[in-house]
């Protein structure tokens, strides 16, 4: 079986209107792959608008990630910061 995937979009954070109401989960210091993948599938169970990572964290080739995601990371915004205090303060 042969199949071609794209990469993962992923939002820019200069493009995330602020003055509009949305959900988001700011992971912090959450480096397990797999852990990550869990809250990213328990978040689209809970109607979440928007996954915060940082960038340290974030493998985007990690099977790990991708598999206990349970393929939710393909209905989930994913934005991918360098700072977590400066996207609060953004906030």
């Amino acid at each position: 079986i042969v199949a071609l995937v794209k990469k993962k979009d992923l939002i820019d954070i200069n493009h995330i209107d602020l003055k509009q109401r949305f959900t988001a989960i700011i992971l912090n210091q959450i480096s397990d792959q797999r852990n990550i993948g869990s809250i990213i599938s328990s978040a689209l169970a809970f109607d979440v608008d928007l996954i915060v990572l940082e960038k340290k964290f974030y493998n985007e080739k990690s099977l790990h990630f991708n598999k206990t995601s349970s393929g939710a990371i393909e209905f989930i915004n994913l934005c991918i910061i360098t700072n977590i205090n400066n996207f609060i303060k953004k906030c």
